[in-house]
């Protein structure tokens, strides 16, 4: 455990999901050793046509920790080659997946028919699995974040500024449309932040929480599990985040929802905008490439 840090995560199918008798699409998972530590969280596709797309999600976690764990000493130069890992690894699997349990005729009774056309040809399985991908790996004098599709990465940081450091892409994620794993062309798709400087804690969180929360709601909802987190026994924070989880869907979105995330357990984290004279982070990484849209924090 890198000192001071500990990771967590939770997903919990929603309401809407419940429903229509549908299962959880979203996944989660951390992992902690004295090297790092790292988060993830991953959202299926509701599309008709990704109808396997809660294993893309289970897959696309797995893979991610995989991956990150190659990487004994990330840098910059190297998040590139990271997200071409994973993403190498998660066709691997997912054509594995499909080799091992090929498509049912059963499963293609609600998808297109263009679709099922292709799927029967052995074409286009990768659309099956669609998925997005957040992750957050912390070394002991590095971190990085990727992220491809929706969802919301958040950082905090000792003086009381709460951010989102991956840029949104505002033109390729608006409204039902989101970046895939599954895209043809879905590693330019990455955005990434990273620096040197630890934060006192990241987050990150599909659509179906996101879209649960107005203003700063977001950024509250944060704060209190980085409290649970510091002041409750394991057991008792694990039960509280997974019936948290269900009130946010059930009185937000609906939707299936997940979190994950690296926290401080030995500082406090302030309250969003109480951050008293200090309304500034001084950035301290320079360097920016615009072509991956990376973000200095």
């Amino acid at each position: 455990m890198i000192e001071g840090y500990a990771a967590f995560n939770d997903h919990r199918i929603g309401t809407a999901h419940i429903s229509r008798g549908m299962v959880c699409e979203d996944y989660s998972l951390c992992f902690e050793n004295s090297e790092m530590a790292v988060a993830v969280i991953s959202d299926g596709h509701g599309d008709r046509n990704c109808f396997r797309s809660a294993r893309g999600s289970y897959i696309a976690c797995h893979a991610a920790v995989e991956q990150a764990l190659k990487y004994h000493s990330p840098s910059e130069k190297m998040i590139s080659e990271i997200e071409k890992s994973i993403l190498s690894e998660w066709k691997k699997n997912v054509i594995a997946d499909c080799m091992a349990d090929p498509v049912r005729e059963e499963e293609l009774s609600d998808v297109s028919e263009e679709m099922a056309i292709a799927v029967r040809g052995g074409s286009r399985l990768l659309k099956a699995y669609g998925a997005t991908l957040i992750m957050a790996v912390f070394t002991k004098d590095f971190w990085y974040a990727v992220q491809i599709g929706d969802g919301r990465f958040v950082s905090v940081y000792d003086n009381g500024v709460y951010k989102q450091p991956i840029p949104w892409d505002d033109e390729r994620c608006v409204g039902n449309y989101s970046t895939s794993l599954c895209d043809d062309d879905a590693i330019s798709e990455f955005r990434y932040a990273c620096g040197s400087r630890l934060p006192l804690a990241v987050f990150m969180g599909s659509d179906g929480v996101d879209e649960s929360f107005d203003g700063d709601g977001l950024y509250k909802f944060y704060y209190m599990i980085s409290n649970w987190y510091r002041y409750l026994p394991m057991p008792e924070f694990r039960r509280r985040l997974h019936e948290l989880l269900g009130k946010v869907s059930a009185g937000g979105s609906a939707d299936d929802v997940s979190v994950s995330g690296i926290v401080n357990f030995r500082k406090e984290i302030r309250l969003p905008g109480d951050a008293g004279k200090e309304k500034t982070y001084k950035i301290e990484h320079h360097k920016i490439d615009l072509t991956k849209k990376a973000l200095p924090v």
